[in-house]
């Protein structure tokens, strides 16, 4: 197992109950998720200091043990269907918004189960990730909530689903499209934190881009359609802390083609690979020392998967590895840090984040970098809530 932290006391109860390196794992075996209380109210006024912004395949925002998480924008969810109530451009965005489906359902399982049209293995595929990513998030804390947005580029009205999304004959327009989701999804939150209260301060986005040859996505293009997105993140969205998954080629992307949004170089991005339990690198996530920041648990990590499409519906967790699973550990860790001091910086927490973190040594495999042994940083949650105050 990976060294004990420096202990921080009393400082853990203003970290609603943060985690050391060591404890931080959300294994099989936890019986944290057995001890969910549900809270079926939609809102309570004044619970969430704090907003995570989840830009993934959708949330299963009826799981018991998410529904305390979802944060409802009011003058929406009490508004008049159709209108744009709080007028910030998007009409009936009550949670979040889908941006596949242009409505504020985030959770396709609505379209599904109201046509008849079943594909199980899609189901699951689909919207177990993000609900996945999103117990991750918010596992834990009451101060910290979910925005959800979908922005994968699947539409609802495919008839026609598989794992890597849906037929498409142009494989660079849906690329396009999907960045374009998340572009809009961007704008979204910035108008959110203009017009309402808690802010969304942390985004997490555990999808990766990357230019693919064979299917005529050289990167040039990938560049060209993530500039206007990178411009955003820069300027309007500055404040926002952005946390992004690595991927899973076990690459070095310093020196690979790149992965996309990791491959921007802005100082409100953070990108997260996984380790395993002991700390070590996992098989699977991508390295390297210009694009990665940081490391955080990500294998066999249990969470919430859609009720509906769960094996058991009354214990609707799973575990799944990935830095997907990683990312959103992180996005966790820095919104708890916003919470604790609302006045921190995204530089400041990018800091303390790296900073606090564990430092470790793996070996690397030959031709992958100059060095032989890589040296990287596993999030230390503790330590990381601990430095703000």
């Amino acid at each position: 197992m990976i060294l004990r932290s420096v202990a921080v006391g009393v400082l853990l109860s203003a970290c609603c109950g943060c985690l050391g390196v060591e404890d931080q794992w959300f294994s099989p075996g936890s019986s944290e998720w057995k001890t969910v209380n549900p809270d079926f109210s939609i809102t309570v006024p004044g619970r969430h200091k704090v907003l995570i912004g989840v830009f993934d395949s959708g949330v299963d925002y009826t799981h018991p043990a998410l529904v305390p998480a979802m944060h409802y924008n009011d003058s929406e969810l009490h508004g008049r269907a159709g209108l744009d109530d709080d007028g910030n451009g998007f009409v009936d965005d009550f949670l979040g918004y889908d941006f596949t489906g242009m409505d504020g359902f985030p959770f396709y399982a609505v379209f599904l189960k109201s046509t008849g049209t079943r594909d199980r293995r899609a189901e699951k595929f689909y919207l177990a990730h993000g609900t996945h990513v999103s117990g991750i998030a918010v596992r834990g804390c009451a101060d910290i909530g979910i925005v959800p947005y979908r922005v994968l580029p699947v539409s609802k009205n495919s008839a026609t689903l598989r794992r890597d999304g849906p037929a498409a004959t142009d494989d660079a327009a849906l690329l396009r499209e999907g960045i374009g989701y998340l572009q809009r999804a961007v704008e979204h939150a910035v108008a959110w934190n203009r017009t309402k209260g808690p802010m969304i301060r942390v985004i997490n986005i555990s999808i990766m881009y990357m230019p693919d040859d064979s299917l005529g996505i050289p990167l040039a293009l990938v560049k060209k359609y993530f500039a206007p997105l990178e411009k955003l993140m820069r300027t309007e969205a500055r404040e926002i802390l952005f946390v992004a998954a690595a991927g899973n080629d076990k690459k070095d992307i310093s020196a690979a083609a790149a992965r996309y949004p990791c491959q921007i170089n802005a100082p409100n991005v953070l990108c997260v690979g996984a380790v395993d339990d002991s700390g070590a690198l996992t098989d699977f996530s991508n390295f390297g020392l210009k694009f990665i920041d940081i490391f955080a648990p990500g294998q066999d990590i249990l969470s919430a998967v859609p009720v509906e499409t769960a094996d058991d519906p009354k214990n609707a967790f799973d575990t799944d590895s990935g830095t997907s699973m990683a990312s959103p550990f992180v996005a966790r860790v820095a919104a708890r840090m916003f919470a604790v001091n609302p006045s921190l910086g995204v530089a400041g927490a990018v800091r303390i984040i790296k900073r606090t973190a564990a430092r470790r040594i793996a070996p690397v495999q030959a031709g992958h970098m100059k060095k032989p042994r890589y040296h990287y940083r596993v999030v230390d949650e503790a330590r990381a809530v601990a430095g703000v105050l």
